[in-house]
């Protein structure tokens, strides 16, 4: 199996032309895009709105897994604890770039932005939101059973988590309740296309 690298899954939907300025008639290298475009069904002021309102969930969310992760739990039973919690701080990474390619990104996006700015942030928000529930059922079995004290700290524990599972689960489902039209790209060169006066050599 053939192994790509991130910049050539990136350019797969761009075919490479050579191109001849119309009124000097120099000649470049020009990548068009012939892919297809995702286009977000809201007013470009929304878009904007939106995902500034996004990025700040996934700003707030980290700072809650931070904060959660600073507290000391019992010896004893802070293994799956701390797991979980490293798996969800890396599945927050992940809606990090999701966030900051939708910052980037323009109300009719390539397949690639797409995938980064809208599929990265549903998948990771949404699987964040399952290991925090298995976290918060794990501690739950844990208070109930008398393994870990009703201490304040671990209280404040519980609230954080069940706060940032709160926070996934509407990241995930403000993400997935967007709608999207999609389109075959017809984008041109930005002048005469020259390219097949070359397949020959």
């Amino acid at each position: 199996m053939e192994r790509t690298s991130f910049r050539d899954r990136y350019f797969r939907d761009y075919s490479r032309k050579i191109v001849m300025d119309r009124d000097t008639g120099a000649t470049h290298v020009e990548f068009v895009y012939e892919g297809v475009y995702y286009t977000a069904a809201m007013t470009a002021k929304n878009w904007r709105r939106r995902k500034v309102l996004l990025a700040a969930a996934v700003v707030l969310s980290a700072f809650l897994l931070l904060s959660a992760m600073t507290v000391d739990v019992p010896a004893n039973r802070g293994t799956d604890v701390v797991l979980m919690e490293t798996a969800v701080l890396f599945l927050l990474l992940g809606d990090g770039v999701g966030a900051v390619s939708r910052l980037m990104a323009k109300p009719r996006m390539t397949r690639q932005e797409y995938r980064m700015g809208v599929k990265t942030l549903t998948e990771c928000s949404g699987l964040a939101a399952v290991v925090l529930v298995m976290l918060l059922l794990d501690l739950g079995v844990s208070f109930g059973l008398g393994r870990w004290p009703w201490q304040g700290e671990l209280v404040g524990l519980r609230i954080r988590l069940v706060l940032l599972v709160s926070l996934c689960t509407g990241l995930y489902y403000a993400v997935k309740g967007e709608r999207y039209t999609a389109e075959q790209s017809h984008d041109l060169p930005h002048g005469i296309d020259i390219t097949d006066d070359f397949v020959n050599f």
